[in-house]
């Protein structure tokens, strides 16, 4: 049987000049003005000294905050500022990314080190300068790389770089496989699928994201369970038909942790199925990496799943001797309540927090 998943999107694709960020340091750097240039020679010889300018009555200098009030106490000191860093352009985040706080994880040191993560899905742009793909396999082509575009957006979700440009995903150090089980119109049949799970199972994947789905996929009962009873985490769409009582397969599956849409107001999405929802994420107008090293917006419960994926894999490396039903447990329990009170058809347990 032939799988099909939908996505309500809005595609608007940039190409992002480079940025970069920048980390915290025991000590700032100040931009000092003197009154005169002569008084530069008092100064020159300080350790944390960065640069003495030729035509300027100035030096750039590491400072602590005390040495710097300090130093504004010097007679020879006109004026003192903390220097602002300058990049070529922003880097991007969105708005889900900046909503929910993965920044803070990011500095918190948990970066989704060491885990690896399936996506099962069009592939993903092997030659995308903002994604770092460790491997994988297509059960559609000769090669995993993305012909569509799909798979490439949810991969930047996850995993797009902290670096000097584009965008950041959510977990951006975990190891990231391509598994291509989606052509180029996406769609695929139910045996790529099963496939392509049992290519994680085989190659130890700690998650698996299932941004696609179909009404009537039972086959893939026997290798959902047997995944799950490897100890892989499953994630996927709960659908875009914006139903009640109506989710797509695989996250159909109680075995599997559906994932609803919600907007940047915190509202249902009008596309996310409801019924059997275990969690929201951001999934409206989200901007990511796509295919032919771009970037768009793209709209869907596709994009909320891998929000859930990342978040469990910040959560699989400060928690590394939980299981993966602990894990599952744990974000639940962590969700933000939305919609009536307790788990819910719509909202189910919540929306997702980061760890």
């Amino acid at each position: 049987m032939k799988l099909c998943f939908s996505v309500l999107l809005s595609t608007l694709i940039f190409i992002s000049l480079p940025t970069h960020s920048t980390h915290a340091q025991s000590k700032d750097r100040y931009y000092i003005e003197l009154y005169r240039k002569s008084s530069q020679q008092s100064f020159a010889h300080h350790a944390n000294v960065n640069h003495v300018f030729t035509y300027l009555p100035a030096l750039s200098i590491y400072l602590t905050a005390r040495e710097a009030k300090r130093f504004k106490a010097n007679p020879a000191v006109k004026t003192i500022t903390k220097e602002k860093v300058f990049s070529q352009s922003s880097q991007k985040q969105s708005w889900g990314y900046r909503k929910l706080g993965f920044a803070t994880s990011y500095h918190n040191g948990l970066t989704g080190e060491g885990v690896k993560v399936a996506v099962l899905d069009t592939g993903i742009d092997r030659h995308h300068k903002d994604l770092k793909v460790r491997g994988g396999v297509s059960f559609i082509s000769k090669s995993y790389n993305d012909d569509n575009g799909h798979g490439t957006h949810i991969a930047g979700i996850i995993a797009a770089q902290n670096n000097t440009f584009g965008v950041i995903g959510v977990a951006p150090n975990v190891q990231l496989y391509a598994v291509k089980v989606l052509d180029e119109e996406g769609e695929g049949y139910e045996s790529d699928v099963i496939a392509g799970i049992e290519w994680c199972i085989q190659h130890k994947m700690d998650i698996i994201n299932l941004s696609l789905g179909d009404e009537g996929a039972h086959d893939l009962t026997a290798i959902v369970k047997k995944a799950t009873a490897k100890g892989l985490l499953l994630v996927a769409a709960a659908g875009n038909d914006g139903k009640a009582n109506h989710n797509d397969y695989p996250a159909k599956f109680k075995e599997v942790l559906s994932v609803g849409s919600i907007d940047e107001n915190r509202r249902l999405s009008s596309f996310s199925n409801r019924g059997k929802v275990d969690v929201v994420a951001p999934g409206d107008f989200i901007y990511s990496t796509y295919a032919n090293q771009s970037y768009a917006f793209m709209s869907g419960t596709s994009m909320a799943a891998p929000f859930v994926t990342g978040t469990l894999a910040l959560l699989k490396q400060a928690h590394p001797l939980f299981s993966a039903s602990e894990l599952r447990k744990q974000v639940e329990q962590d969700a933000l309540d939305l919609g009536a009170r307790g788990k819910d058809s719509s909202y189910g347990y919540g929306l997702i927090r980061r760890p």
